[in-house]
């Protein structure tokens, strides 16, 4: 499984969508397969080498509104509060789980085709840098890879090294088979394996 040292790094693994060759999409997001209702939401696009984006997070024990920039140069990320040191962190690690996509959004090519990290990680130790918190993000790991074709979903499981298809809509009976390399068919050739995997499963 690939790991990145920096989100740059990860950024510049794959900038290319592999059905249309289209320029891919930079998102932090928190929604995918493997977690369905995470809270809060979180969707953010990729600008001037940053994600950018309000938090804001309420329950019986915490009570949290900042603003947040993760910066892909620097690999940190950056926030207002000051007080209960790593609280924020502990809410993104373990309620928001953000993870960073390169997505394909051509409609002309119509497969969305998307490249994912696993949720990120931080380092247990800070700087300050004039009154914000300063924190290293821990190298990124691939966690899957997807896409849309003829109505079927295509999920790349690239931890367990497993492919996941969905005949109708994502979520519902997955047929899983042997690691399916997206990269090594022509689009048409990939529809016609993954059918034929289809009927004879």
């Amino acid at each position: 499984m690939s790991s990145f040292t920096t989100i740059t790094d990860f950024i510049n693994y794959k900038n290319k969508c592999i059905f249309c060759q289209n320029n891919l999409s930079i998102t932090l997001s928190n929604f995918s397969l493997e977690d369905l209702y995470l809270f809060p939401s979180i969707y953010t696009k990729y600008n001037n080498y940053k994600f950018e984006f309000h938090f804001s997070y309420n329950s019986i024990f915490e009570n949290i509104d900042t603003f947040i920039s993760i910066d892909s140069k620097s690999n940190q990320l950056m926030y207002d509060i000051i007080d209960n040191e790593r609280r924020v962190l502990n809410i993104l690690e373990q309620s928001a789980r953000p993870h960073i996509e390169l997505s394909c959004f051509n409609d002309q090519c119509k497969t969305k085709y998307t490249i994912a990290t696993k949720p990120i990680r931080f380092e247990n130790s800070y700087v300050y840098n004039l009154g914000r918190q300063v924190w290293n993000l821990k190298p990124l790991q691939l966690r899957s890879e997807t896409a849309e074709i003829d109505n079927i979903y295509i999920y790349n499981d690239l931890v367990k090294s497993e492919t996941k298809i969905f005949p109708k809509k994502p979520y519902i009976n997955p047929i899983k088979f042997d690691f399916l390399n997206l990269s090594s068919y022509p689009k048409n050739q990939l529809i016609h394996k993954i059918k034929t995997q289809i009927i004879f499963s």
